[in-house]
């Protein structure tokens, strides 16, 4: 093992240097030749032999006490980390209550350089980069993605309802994805991003998801136009994405601009369907958390084994300085170290032995 053979050379780096000036049986001071290899003569002092004892000694303990050492330095460390922004809403005009549209951007631009001072694997945006200002919309979220540019590391991006200012295909060239609903993993976790607006009033026209929205809203038509809903496309992938998760034994961090439980947010600003959507992620057995903005003032709760986090919007964060969140990823917990007016957290890891049962309380949102 390393550490018996950093012992055994300690051993004899302390033995040989200790030797020749080691006190005799006699009391006076006697210069001690060592053998060959660090070893002592039969003939040798015996207080060099009690000497030799203790290093070797000493060697066993570092040996023994090493590997227990580094599995609890592996415990204190995590296993990476990534950012976290929620709700920028960028746009050059006045503010709006405690919305302050212009600041946002300087906001930003203080959020990626100080996290940039960070060891991060990635940052996420839960949505909302822009807050939507007629036709300067366009050049807004270019304003944005500008400063966006200046984070060293990898961005993943999910969609909002304000993005949806911007037409879906322009933003997603601005944003450079493929689709709004997607997966990536690092080191053993899974992450599964979610388009809250797949059916929605922001839906393509004329599209199947668009006829599905305004089905929704005829059967209830207190829906809010500014949620929306987990597609049946893409519910079914979400389905399969946590089942193979399951099966590899991966932690899994769910990404989405909408809050999916009221507890943790309000009942107005959840998605449309999310007691189907909350079934779906707390009966996988995989799930650690569910990562959302939407909700500017934030919000947390548990169930079922499943953190629920909304993150506060940037857009509402005091003065001029960072606001954002650092996410670090034990293996037995997720700590949120919070900048602004995002709070530090604790999120123990916990699996319930069984799956709940379909939840249904007062905040259900009738469709019939």
């Amino acid at each position: 093992m390393p550490s018996a053979r950093w012992g055994f050379l300690c051993e004899r780096r302390m033995c040989t240097r200790a030797a020749p000036y080691l006190c005799s049986s006699r009391g006076s001071r006697e210069r001690v030749h060592p053998s060959p290899r660090g070893r002592v003569r039969d003939d040798d002092p015996v207080d060099a032999r009690v000497v030799i004892s203790l290093c070797m000694v000493l060697s066993l303990v570092l040996a023994a006490r090493t590997p227990c050492q580094a599995m609890a330095d592996s415990r204190d460390r995590p296993r990476f980390c990534f950012g976290v922004i929620a709700d920028v809403q960028y746009a050059d005009k006045a503010a709006g209550g405690s919305r302050e549209y212009r600041a946002a951007l300087p906001r930003l631009a203080s959020s990626v350089a100080s996290l940039n001072q960070h060891r991060l694997a990635f940052v996420v945006n839960l949505g909302d980069l822009i807050d939507g200002n007629g036709e300067k919309s366009t050049t807004e979220l270019r304003q944005v993605t500008d400063v966006l540019e200046r984070l060293r590391v990898p961005w993943h991006h999910v969609i909002g309802n304000h993005c949806l200012e911007v037409e879906r295909p322009a933003l997603m060239r601005a944003l450079r994805l493929k689709r709004s609903w997607y997966e990536f993993r690092h080191k053993g976790w899974r992450f599964l991003v979610l388009d809250g607006m797949d059916v929605s009033v922001k839906a393509p026209a004329g599209s199947p998801n668009a006829l599905a929205a305004a089905e929704y809203r005829l059967r209830n038509p207190k829906l809010a136009a500014y949620n929306g809903a987990v597609g049946p496309q893409q519910l079914d992938w979400l389905r399969k994405r946590l089942a193979a998760a399951a099966s590899a034994q991966e932690h899994v961090i769910v990404l989405c601009h909408h809050p999916v439980l009221p507890a943790s947010s309000n009942l107005s600003l959840v998605l449309w369907n999310w007691e189907e959507v909350l079934s779906v992620v707390t009966r996988a057995g995989c799930v650690v958390a569910w990562l959302n903005g939407h909700d500017h003032r934030g919000g947390y709760a548990r169930y079922a084994g499943v953190h629920f986090v909304s993150f506060p919007g940037l857009v509402e964060s005091a003065g001029n300085g960072p606001c954002y969140g650092v996410v670090e990823a034990f293996d037995n917990q997720l700590v949120i170290q919070g900048t602004g007016s995002v709070p530090t957290r604790t999120l123990t890891i916990a699996y319930p032995r069984a799956a709940p049962p379909a939840r249904r309380s007062t905040y259900r949102i009738p469709l019939q």
